[in-house]
């Protein structure tokens, strides 16, 4: 942490000076101070308004001119939190927290989102990309967010490690669901892609590799429960990038029909070591030739 100092600035008495709006006669205390702060800093007075040259009349450090018609002034959050130092103890206002909000409506659940339709908010607060421009220029070009629109297909490109998307959603009634994205992978390796909400994680999307980011396939979360009411939704590029995203659809979960018993075993099928095959057929918590006899004997 720097070290605070403090400095003495002494104003003429002989000129009319104002904290408001400068006038004929007046003259605004702001743009004077910030300027003679800035010699206090050893900074220089700037010159810069020769034609042809970059101009210098909007900076604070612009020295032409004996009473600075130029004004440059404090935003006022910095203003409040001056006087709360130094003036009377008023502390300064808290500042109107950003939050997301769906864009460019609301996405009711059961129901799909274009992935473009991240939640407004800016970034920090409705993505986070690593770098400010809108690599593919389309739709909302002013964001950081990298959206192409090719072969009429719109969809968000250039994803990079630790890059992240929110979306809001609203749920009529408490349900489970699945998030079911459509994208691509170019590469071999599969990807992941956390899924969090309301800032907890809830599921993971794997991407198998399509072959090419034109190439896009439909893949499933596993099973979560939204509750009733708004929901932040936020995708999480954690440690992967090379992804292409076109839409994002919240579907029902349907569970799986239960396993039923096999006639003259011990109990139900189970699934010894978690991969999803139950090959202990006969419920005797090992994996032996007896199933395989089992089995030859029931077909």
């Amino acid at each position: 942490m720097g070290n605070l100092s403090t400095g003495t600035i002494v104003f003429n008495p002989g000129y009319n000076w104002t904290t408001g709006t400068s006038s004929p006669g007046q003259v605004l205390i702001q743009p004077i101070a910030l300027h003679e702060l800035g010699h206090w800093l050893t900074l220089k007075d700037l010159y810069g308004s020769v034609g042809g040259y970059p101009s210098d009349t909007d900076k604070v450090m612009f020295g032409f001119g004996g009473l600075r018609k130029y004004e440059q002034a404090l935003a006022p959050d910095n203003v409040a939190g001056i006087r709360w130092i130094y003036a009377n103890g008023t502390p300064p206002p808290t500042p109107t927290p950003v939050v997301p909000h769906p864009y460019p409506g609301p996405h009711v659940v059961p129901g799909g989102v274009e992935a473009e339709d991240y939640d407004a908010g800016g970034e920090g607060v409705a993505y986070h990309d690593t770098e400010p421009a809108n690599l593919g220029g389309a739709y909302r070009p002013s964001e950081g967010v990298d959206i192409e629109t090719a072969n009429g297909l719109t969809d968000i490109g250039w994803t990079r490690a630790g890059e992240w998307l929110v979306y809001t959603v609203t749920a009529t009634t408490p349900q489970d669901v699945v998030i079911r994205l459509r994208v691509s992978n170019p590469d071999a390796s599969m990807k992941e892609i956390p899924v969090l909400v309301n800032g907890e994680y809830v599921a993971a999307v794997w991407v198998p590799s399509t072959g090419s980011f034109g190439d896009f396939t439909t893949v499933d979360s596993g099973p979560f429960s939204l509750p009733a009411g708004d929901s932040t939704v936020r995708l999480v590029f954690e440690q992967v990038g090379r992804v292409d995203l076109d839409s994002i659809e919240f579907a029902p979960w349907v569970p799986p029909p239960p396993i039923l018993p096999v006639p003259g075993g011990a109990d139900n099928p189970f699934d010894l070591d978690g991969d999803g095959l139950h090959e202990d057929v006969n419920a005797n918590m090992r994996q032996d030739f007896a199933d395989v006899v089992w089995l030859f004997a029931h077909l």
